[in-house]
């Protein structure tokens, strides 16, 4: 491996951890909305569909509930779907410069909201 992709993976490795370690913080620390409260009486009670909605983000909301039961728990399935959305949109893209794409993923402040909100 060349020095080049060792400082990529470094880069890479840490921009992913900081992205999940401030999401994760964020999400213990913000009080459910209301729509994170509607959708978590759904995953309390799934069912096949909703009036308005699929019973998917019930689903990952249940999921996430069952393993830890406070507000993270409600949000965990979501952050890490962005997460991954974001390492996925990374290798399809193939950014040549990696610090400016993560810069400019991170000053979108509405991907950061949205990344820990589940609705």
């Amino acid at each position: 491996m060349t020095n080049d992709k060792k400082r990529a993976q470094v880069i890479r490795v840490c921009f992913y951890t900081l992205w999940l370690v401030l999401a994760i913080t964020q999400a213990c620390t913000t009080e459910l909305l209301e729509d994170e409260a509607y959708y978590w009486v759904f995953g309390n009670n799934l069912d096949w569909g909703y009036y308005e909605n699929s019973p998917a983000i019930a689903a990952m909301i249940k999921f996430g509930y069952s393993l830890i039961p406070n507000e993270l728990g409600v949000r965990l399935i979501t952050i890490l779907f962005i997460t991954t959305y974001l390492y996925l949109l990374e290798r399809l893209v193939k950014p040549k410069n990696l610090i400016l794409y993560y810069m400019s993923i991170s000053s979108i402040a509405v991907l950061h909201l949205l990344s820990i909100l589940s609705v």
